[in-house]
């Protein structure tokens, strides 16, 4: 319901800053060009463990997805997504997601090999737009293995913010003069 008009979008697009459609995953429909020579490699390895903890989720299949391929989008409403606070995602709440999100497009950037500054740029201004609430959502975390991860990832991630500052900014720059 968030586009009011049929159309397609490309990974290009996302790239570029112009947004993609990731519609829900209940009225998703892919080919199968992610796995149909079996599992990645670098979803195997036992390095890339960030990697690995993404594959389940349903945005890593959406980015991967169009990677590859095109999405269209139809405005036709073909199904309806139960929305309550008791789901994974919902129950996580707004702090909860924005966290959830920030290390999801970090790990993205790692996924394709640090070549798309789009997922780090994302990344960084979620993490930054919401590092006060995060850092007291995490410390409310009663599970102490849990909060160890998640400051870990934290900290890679503001480390890859800071060695790419220069790269986001310059980035950041052309998006803003490409709109």
């Amino acid at each position: 319901m968030d586009y009011l008009v049929d159309h397609t979008c490309d990974f290009q697009s996302l790239c570029q800053g112009k947004g993609a459609t990731m519609g829900s995953v209940a009225s998703a429909i892919f080919r199968n060009t992610l796995f149909k020579k079996g599992l990645p490699s670098k979803i195997k390895s036992p390095k890339t463990q960030g990697i690995r903890k993404i594959v389940c989720g349903d945005s890593f299949r959406n980015f991967a997805s169009l990677h590859d391929g095109k999405a269209y989008h139809s405005t036709k409403i073909d199904c309806i997504y139960r929305h309550h606070g008791g789901g994974e995602w919902s129950s996580l709440g707004a702090t909860g997601q924005a966290l959830s999100n920030a290390l999801l497009w970090g790990s993205m950037w790692e996924y394709f090999d640090k070549k798309y500054m789009i997922f780090l740029l994302v990344s960084c201004q979620l993490y930054i737009s919401n590092k006060e609430k995060i850092i007291e959502y995490l410390h409310s975390i009663k599970e102490d293995e849990k909060l160890r991860k998640a400051i870990n990832e934290f900290k890679d991630l503001e480390d890859a913010f800071n060695t790419n500052m220069q790269k986001l900014v310059e980035f950041q720059n052309t998006l803003q003069a490409n709109q």
